[in-house]
């Protein structure tokens, strides 16, 4: 499961914060991501005993990292006359939306799972 948070006192996002969200959203094609905080109530909502959650975010901060870094240089190394398809100029803006979010906290990474009692 994948999951955003905020800022980790748990304020809300701000709009500006808010739009990066929805940018990362748009450009990478994915549904929404929910608060970990609500994920974890919910899957206790549900019934689960046991459930593990993990904050990955230094582990995910060099890879999104790369890839910005990458297609920068790609973009520069691109031909004048090889313009980007929107679709990739979209992915391109929600990496570095992520990415910058995750590097200034305002986005956390969190791993979670959970097993239901037989």
């Amino acid at each position: 499961m994948q999951t955003l948070e905020g800022f980790t006192s748990g304020a809300p996002m701000s709009e500006e914060q808010e739009t990066m969200h929805a940018s990362t959203q748009y450009g990478w094609r994915m549904p929404p991501l929910e608060p970990w905080r609500d994920v974890l109530a919910t899957l206790k909502e549900a019934g689960f005993k046991q459930i593990w959650e993990q904050e990955l975010s230094s582990e995910a901060m060099p890879a999104t990292k790369k890839l910005r870094e990458r297609w920068k240089l790609f973009t520069f190394l691109m031909p004048p006359t090889a313009l980007p398809s929107q679709a990739s100029l979209e992915f391109m803006e929600a990496t570095v939306n992520y990415d910058q979010g995750l590097q200034g906290g305002i986005f956390t990474y969190h791993f979670i799972s959970a097993a239901r009692p037989a």
